[in-house]
């Protein structure tokens, strides 16, 4: 004769859902070698699917009891279930690597219940030994979100994150060209491939991205208007069940909605376009019609768009013996606000003209500026007295 608790033991898999007046929610039981398991949900249809989701794993062995669950079991489900495919490539791609590189190596092991605030602190201190205090900080973004979520699966109960201290990240001051450095770069760019992308951000304020994806219906010759409605970045593709991840570029909506916007087209730009609008008819005439069919203004040589780390990288070799100073292909776009800002724009004009998000981006160009002008000025007054 069976034993009694052998024979009414529950098997893998046996559930049901439930509502909770008294919680306001849907109760899901399931059972899981003969323990209860629970969960909640919001409404009848989630608690099926976590039930539905619950039974499928047990059934192909997949399972993992919350009890038992590693922080590396739980961020590569965290990984694939709600930020794969859900967010933006750049934003999964910054989840990735923080995840892979850092964070699942460092504290994996640990169980996702046993987590406490010094384990993550410990973690952040061994990153701050060799990397940037902004490369702490994306860790951080990357596993507080995690372990939100987790608290939201009801896995824990306390975001661990919260409890730690981050490193102070100061970032980087952008320079300016002097107004000699702008005219020799000027000269030096006069007649290269990708002169003219360089002078849209220098005399447009057009970004590195914005200035690669616009195509010919985007630039108004006559009424001297440039549409920037997209923009262009290189992201990895990234596959968990293979272990690998490869990089491509692509074409997407500006980040923010002030980034869409019009600006005007410099005067002396406009003899540059039509000359090269000659040269891109002769190549498609040339190629032919399936030669860069989306009408880019800029590609490489099989009509696609453009690699704008290239485009960069080429700025750095042609401007490494023309400057005392550093600068990077975005110092163009932030001599762009200089200038404004030298010669009296407003504040908020120049904002919308380079699709700040907010107008303390432009602030804190205009007061940099503005403390060299008061310098400079003072310099005149010594010299007189």
């Amino acid at each position: 004769m069976p034993n009694s608790k052998t024979a009414h033991r529950r098997g893998n898999g046996d559930g049901s859902i439930y509502y909770n007046p008294t919680r306001g929610s849907w109760v899901v039981q399931y059972y899981v070698d003969g323990q209860r398991k629970t969960k909640y949900a919001k409404s009848k249809s989630e608690a099926r699917d976590l039930l539905v989701k619950a039974q499928g794993m047990m059934i192909s062995g997949t399972y993992i009891d919350p009890s038992s669950m590693t922080l590396q079991s739980w961020m590569k489900i965290w990984f694939e279930e709600y930020m794969l495919g859900k967010r933006t490539p750049k934003t999964v791609e910054g989840h990735y690597n923080s995840m892979t590189n850092y964070i699942i190596p460092l504290i994996g092991r640990i169980k996702l219940k046993d987590l406490k605030g010094y384990h993550v602190q410990k973690m952040y201190n061994e990153i701050s030994k060799t990397r940037s205090a902004r490369s702490v900080q994306l860790v951080h973004i990357t596993l507080n979100v995690a372990l939100k979520q987790a608290i939201m699966n009801d896995l824990i109960s306390v975001n661990v994150t919260d409890k730690c201290v981050l490193p102070k990240h100061y970032p980087k001051k952008s320079r300016a060209l002097t107004l000699e450095e702008q005219t020799a770069f000027v000269r030096l760019i006069r007649g290269h491939r990708y002169e003219l992308i360089y002078l849209l951000s220098l005399y447009s304020g057009l970004r590195r991205g914005e200035a690669i994806t616009l195509q010919w219906n985007d630039i108004d010759l006559e009424s001297l208007r440039i549409h920037i409605n997209k923009t262009a970045a290189r992201v990895k593709t990234i596959n968990p069940q293979l272990g690998d991840s490869k990089t491509k570029i692509i074409v997407k909506p500006p980040k923010s909605r002030s980034s869409e916007r019009v600006v005007p087209l410099a005067k002396q730009l406009v003899p540059l376009f039509k000359e090269h609008w000659k040269k891109s008819a002769e190549q498609r005439l040339a190629l032919g019609p399936d030669f860069n069919p989306e009408n880019y203004i800029f590609t490489d040589e099989s009509g696609s768009v453009l690699d704008g780390g290239y485009v960069s990288t080429v700025f750095h070799r042609l401007t490494k013996d023309l400057f005392e100073k550093p600068a990077t292909a975005h110092t163009l776009r932030h001599t762009f606000v200089t200038r404004g800002a030298e010669n009296g724009v407003s504040m908020k004009v120049m904002q919308e003209l380079c699709g700040h998000s907010t107008i303390d981006i432009t602030a804190d160009i205009y007061t940099h500026v503005s403390d060299e002008f008061k310098e400079k000025e003072f310099a005149k007054i010594n010299v007189i007295l």
